[in-house]
């Protein structure tokens, strides 16, 4: 029996001259190269030519169950595998029962004929009780290891898949002359006794196998290699990189390497000692010896492994594509394959490149003549090295190895298994904090799965089980408050709709269920059961799925109504919020026992009816933890765990307490908590953070409550001001990456970062207000630090929508994306300190080293973005003291008064600082800010009347810094949330709009003080111009999986362009038209001082790193990107709808094209806050640039053109029109000229629009970002 034959060459067809004996002697060469199918399809052929009744039969369909199981169920290291995916799409279980039936029934007439003799029986038994059972035998008893079955039934399970091997070696030990069969039947029994931890049974076994074919180098160099590999790996195989890639039921796969038995440790000496032996073995074989060369590319990758070991990633990298590169020559395609995956692991661990194609060879490989397995295997490989990786804190490294799974295995088009590696993806993004990224992941992986189940209904019980999973944690991810309910509900549906694919299981059944759960070896020994039938594990999952389903979809009802009547409340509509409401309230009220009163509490805190709230968690609070109170009624000494139980309840009911400001509730908790774990239980969180404003909170509403009845004027707000900062500690240490023991956690998610920061503001401004009669210095140093504490949550705003990923998929500079990556790493190694931490465990070394190497890593990467790129430095540096009110201060020009608002919650912070220092400090309660500021900007952009909702706005906004808006003539508004997008000019102040009697401008923060310069007259006279307007053939870029569309032409802004070129003083250039292309763009705006881009721009305030400004021939340029650019402008107009505007952080501020301007280093902004039509903006803009060389500031010249607009009648505006017709007449520029025909023939409609520039539709929509001449 020759199991080393040669070439096989390419299948011959049907043609008359094929015999079944070449065919079977191809179909075996085949088989050993790992061309399953083709050798499949070889050895049907042979089976049909080959006569009844012969050995020749026998042997051809011994052979085929030995492909088969080479084709669908074998890993990259010969261990069995049966996968659910590989069944649903080939059910070749089936066909090859027909093909044992059929070797039964050929092998019976064989010997009825009297063909059938020893040879036969030896040919036949060791191909199929040896060489076709090893792999199921060696994947049985690796599982029962990895489940942890015991020594004891190891032994038995052993026992029973040797079944007869021992028999059948006694047997042909006598033969000398089957000593390589005797030997192929050792190696197989060594591998069984490996595999089930008897390691000195197999050591003798293989040494008896190496024995016995040490006249065969072939032979003999197999038993070396598998010696140096038990050396090598101690748990699976160095193919394996001794991982366990199991694909699983769950769609998350990052399950434990398989245990490491007792005794077991990794030797490289000993493995390099038999690889060299083997290798001395090979030395005299021919180059023409294929079978040598196989060896020796085997060879290879067993010291690319050692490599990997020693740590040498270069070597990986060279030795695994020299392996790769032999079994290529050799044709041993399975090799090759291996070997490649292993390269591109290596590559991806030194930032090395992949060629995308090979990945496409490997499933048409596996598809063909290949084992759609192995490749399958591949994949399921590159996802556990993801998992090791990231458990080792390499967060890139990880992120590489999911994507490269994922792309196996949709190449291979088992959307199943790719989807469980989008999932790696979307949990390795949570890991890091990345909640916006693990959101949109994981939504993705979703999808997979849905169509997965539609597409293939054999596999909808397994997909359902991982669908639902999936959908329920990506539900709690966007079931936050001020989350979007619309999102909410549509995957509630998913869930309801994944639901249905799950099996029915009752409690009762499931209990019972339970305890005949535990028998794993004997089910083994029972034989393989259909892999697409449930058993009793995924019985019991989906179980356990349906019922924490149930729970979510119970509060997805009651919290969607909820959320839709936030975001009513947050438009002014009273009626909408209180129908929402009442719909939440009969959800809360249909909910079970166990949470309804949960749920109702939830519901009457949002509609802000405290008491209610509270009263309604008492009665929860009163169901739930019946076993805590039970321990603390007798005085029981738990154990450690129950403990933990109990310090959980108290502090989550603290939690909900303090949101319904029932403080003395929450003080009760408290003190049980501080009982349990001590007065410092916080530092024993996970996110210490939380606990601290949950004490912080408590002590200031007890603090409050204690002011207001009269009992002192600051009792309390000490200890509540104390328990903040030690919370804004414990932030900055993790966020800003401080080298400090305590900040071994996980990160804290931005949203909560916002919340606490806020909340410290405000406790300090309450702090300083309590203390002001007794100690007025004290009250304004409280005031300055909450200034301070507010300035730093806006510093962190840009750096925090970075963080989300959310972007456009577009490359971004390699510095920016070396930083992201950077910063990750030290994320990711965060978390594994804070698991650790959170288990009771303690510090890994291993984690400890990688961090230091990590921050060291990201140190210097910060160092050079902050020599190259320092505008972008700056908005991403988190580690930046932020401006204090001394120091802005100090920066305000002469006559200047910044005016700062924090605004969360229906909570005001407001404070004035003028050049003398801190003047007002303010904290107010206001209700309806989000409705009246959204009435007065629809008023302004549509054309109404704003003076109402606008009046309101200023009692709220202009009343508590009244005088020193009256003693200032410049006013830098610093605005927060909603406020951003307020027209604070047509606010009345004094009888008249506050634009009218102040020069305004808007800054994103006082920080920007620092930052931002006032325009000088040598801008203009010894500076450069780009103007850019009326790009042709304009495109919005796509989103949210929506393809874009065409954008109208502005042929006014092309008018626009032209004639601020042409009026500037200095050099000037206009792109117009086709030349207005997006790198053209780049490349003028490089060295010009003063940028206007008159063109459409896309708002996308889901991802606001998205937005972008369009250019022509369908370019844009977003805010990700455009953060990567370096301007040097003084100046940068966006002359386009909505600039000024922004989506909402997951810091809650908001970022938009702004930010990006900003952050690429312009000097000062004019942007827009809602669109304006292009003859006005072209009138109101050529109008702004005439006055800009002489109004002495940005915000002057703007407030200018403002009252101009405001005051010209519409007899006024029509000539300007006509004025600007005749000066840019004349021009031999053919798309200006379509241009200035196009605006000269617009309709009577039209020419209405032009009459009305008067209203603040037209002026109010610009603003200013800069700071006025000192």
């Amino acid at each position: 029996m020759d199991l080393f034959a040669p070439g096989y060459g390419s299948p011959s067809g049907k043609s008359p001259g094929d015999s079944p004996e070449r065919l079977l002697a191809q179909a075996i060469a085949a088989t050993r190269a790992s061309d399953a199918g083709t050798a499949v399809d070889l050895l049907q052929r042979a089976s049909w030519l080959a006569p009844h009744g012969s050995p020749l039969l026998v042997r051809c369909l011994a052979w085929t169950r030995l492909a088969r199981i080479g084709r669908y169920a074998q890993w990259p290291d010969g261990c069995g595998a049966l996968t659910p995916e590989m069944e649903a799409r080939e059910p070749w279980l089936e066909t090859a029962q027909l093909d044992e039936d059929r070797l039964a029934r050929a092998y019976q007439a064989a010997a009825q004929a009297n063909a059938a003799d020893l040879g036969l029986d030896l040919d036949a038994g060791v191909i199929v009780k040896v060489m076709a059972d090893l792999p199921r035998s060696q994947y049985t008893l690796r599982s029962a290891v990895t489940a942890g079955s015991t020594s004891a039934d190891l032994d038995e399970l052993l026992a029973f898949v040797t079944g007869k091997l021992p028999e059948v070696r006694a047997a042909l030990a006598d033969e000398p002359g089957l000593n390589p069969v005797t030997a192929l039947v050792c190696r197989a029994m060594a591998t069984l006794c490996r595999e089930a931890g008897k390691d000195e049974r197999a050591a003798e076994l293989l040494a008896e196998a190496a024995e016995r074919c040490r006249s065969d180098p072939h032979a003999f160099v197999l038993a070396e290699l598998m010696r140096g590999d038990w050396a090598a790996a101690i748990r699976t195989s160095p193919l394996l990189l001794d991982h366990w890639p199991v694909l699983s039921l769950s769609a998350y796969t990052d399950h434990a390497d398989a245990p490491v038995l007792p005794g077991r440790r990794i030797r490289p000496d000993l493995a390099e000692q038999a690889y060299a032996t083997a290798e001395r073995a090979l030395g005299f074989a021919s180059e023409r010896d294929v079978v040598a060369q196989r060896l020796r590319a085997a060879l290879k990758l067993r010291r690319a492994y050692l490599a990997r070991l020693a740590g040498d990633g270069e070597a990986v990298l060279a030795l695994a594509s020299e392996a790769a590169e032999l079994a290529r020559e050799a044709g041993d395609q399975g090799l090759r394959w291996t070997a490649w995956t292993h390269r591109a692991l290596a590559a991806i661990a030194v930032g090395a490149p992949l060629d995308p194609a090979d990945v496409h060879d490997l499933a048409k490989w596996a598809h063909g003549p290949g084992s759609l397995s192995l490749a399958e295997g591949l994949g399921a490989l590159c996802s556990q090295e993801g998992h090791h990786a990231a458990r080792a804190g390499h967060y890139e490294r990880a992120a590489g190895c999911h994507r490269l799974a994922r792309e196996i295995h949709g190449a291979l088009g088992y959307a199943g298994n790719e989807a469980q590696s989008v999932t790696d993806l979307g949990m390795l993004r949570l890991w890091i904090g990345d909640r916006a990224g693990a959101q949109v992941t994981l939504a993705e992986a979703a999808t997979l799965f849905e169509a997965d189940i539609r597409r293939r209904p054999a596999l909808a019980l397994r997909e359902s089980i991982r669908l639902v999973g999936i959908l329920i944690l990506h539900l709690r991810l966007l079931d936050t408050p001020g989350g979007d309910p619309g999102a909410v509900l549509r995957t509630a549906d998913r869930i309801r709709s994944a639901m249905a694919g799950l099996p029915p299981l009752s409690d009762d059944a499931a209990l019972i269920a339970m305890d005949e759960v535990d028998d794993g070896p004997r089910q083994a020994m029972a034989g393989v059961e259909d892999s697409l039938s449930p058993n009793l594990d995924e019985l019991l999952g989906a179980w356990v799925l349906t019922r924490t389903a149930e729970d979510a979809l119970e509060g997805a009802a009651v919290h969607v109504p909820t959320l839709r009547a936030v975001a009513a409340l947050a438009r002014g509509d009273a009626r909408e919020a209180g129908e929402q409401f009442a719909a939440a309230m009969l959800a809360a009220d249909a909910a079970g026992p166990e949470q309804r009163d949960l749920h109702r509490a939830y519901v009457l805190g949002w509609r802000r009816e405290w008491s209610r709230a509270a009263a309604a968690y008492r009665v929860h609070r009163s169901r739930g933890g019946t076993g805590s109170r039970v321990l603390d009624t007798i005085g029981a000494a738990p154990d450690p765990a129950a403990t933990r139980t109990r310090a959980d309840e108290h502090e989550l009911a603290a939690v909900h307490f303090t949101r319904f400001r029932a403080h003395d509730d929450a003080e009760i908790e408290l003190r049980a908590l501080r009982g349990l774990l001590g007065e410092d239980w916080w530092r024993r969180s996970l996110e210490p953070w939380t606990a601290l404003e949950v004490e912080a909170e408590t002590a200031r509403g007890l603090a409050a409550a204690a002011r207001a009845a009269g009992r002192g004027p600051g009792v309390g707000f000490g200890r509540a001001v104390g328990f903040y900062r030690e919370a804004l500690r414990a932030i900055e240490l993790v966020r800003g990456g401080v080298r400090d023991d305590s900040a071994r956690r996980s990160l804290a998610d931005a949203h909560v970062v916002s919340r606490i920061r806020f909340g410290a503001a405000r406790c300090l401004l309450e702090a300083g207000e309590a203390a002001r009669a007794e100690d007025s210095a004290r009250a304004d140093a409280l005031a300055e630090e909450a200034f301070l504490v507010g300035e730093q949550s806006r510093a962190r705003a840009f750096l925090d929508l970075l963080e989300s990923r959310r972007a456009t998929g577009r490359a971004e500079i390699p510095a920016l994306a070396g930083w992201r990556a950077a910063t990750a790493e030290v994320a990711l190694l965060q978390h594994l300190a804070a698991a650790r931490l959170a288990a009771g465990e303690p510090p890994d070394p291993r984690v400890e080293k990688r961090f230091a190497q990590a921050e060291e890593r990201l140190t210097g990467l910060e160092r050079e973005l902050a020599r190259d790129r320092p505008a972008l430095w700056r908005a991403l540096d988190a580690r930046a003291e932020p401006l204090g009110a001394p120091a802005a201060a100090r920066l305000l020009p002469r006559d200047t008064l910044l005016v700062s608002y924090l605004l969360r919650d229906e909570r005001l912070l407001v404070w004035a600082i003028g050049p003398a220092g801190l003047l007002v400090s303010r904290a107010l309660d206001v209700r309806g800010v989000d409705g009246l500021v959204r009435a007065v900007r629809n008023a302004c952009a549509n054309g109404g009347d704003p003076a109402g909702p606008a009046a309101e706005l200023a009692a709220v906004l202009l009343a508590p810094v009244h005088d020193a808006l009256a003693a200032h003539r410049n006013v830098l508004l610093v605005p927060s949330g909603a406020l951003h997008s307020l027209p604070f000019g047509v606010l009345p102040w004094r009888g008249a709009p506050l634009a009218a009697q102040r020069t305004l401008s808007v800054l994103p923060g006082a920080g920007a003080l620092a930052f931002l310069r006032p325009i000088r007259p040598e801008t203009f006279a010894d500076g450069r111009l780009l103007a850019v307007g009326d790009p042709a053939c304009m495109r919005y870029p796509d989103a949210a999986g929506e393809p874009g569309r065409h954008a109208r032409r502005l042929p006014a802004s092309g008018l626009e362009a032209s004639l601020i070129a042409r009026r500037f003083p200095g050099e000037a250039e206009a792109l117009l038209g086709r030349e207005a292309t997006r790198d053209a763009v780049l490349a003028a705006a490089a060295d010009a001082s003063v940028v206007h881009l008159a063109t459409h721009a896309r708002l996308d305030e889901a991802s606001p790193l998205s937005s972008a400004v369009l250019f022509s021939d369908g370019e844009s340029l977003s805010v990700a990107e455009l953060a990567g650019v370096t301007l040097r402008a003084d100046l940068v107009v966006l002359s386009a709808c909505r600039t000024g505007q922004g989506g909402v952080s997951p810091g809650d501020d908001v970022q938009g094209l702004l930010s990006g301007v900003l952050a690429a280093g312009a000097g000062a902004a004019v942007v827009t806050l809602w669109p304006v039509h292009d003859l006005p903006t072209a009138l109101f803009m050529t109008d702004f640039h005439r006055r800009l060389r002489t109004a002495g500031s940005v915000p002057e010249a703007l407030r200018r053109t403002q009252e101009v607009f405001r005051r010209r009648g519409p007899a006024q505006h029509r000539r300007a029109v006509v004025r600007l017709l005749a000066e840019t007449a004349g021009t031999e520029d053919a798309r200006l000229a379509e241009a200035r025909a196009a605006v000269a023939a617009k309709d009577p409609e039209h020419w209405n629009l032009v009459d009305l520039m008067g209203h603040p539709r037209t002026w109010a929509a610009f603003v200013a970002v800069a700071v006025p001449e000192g």
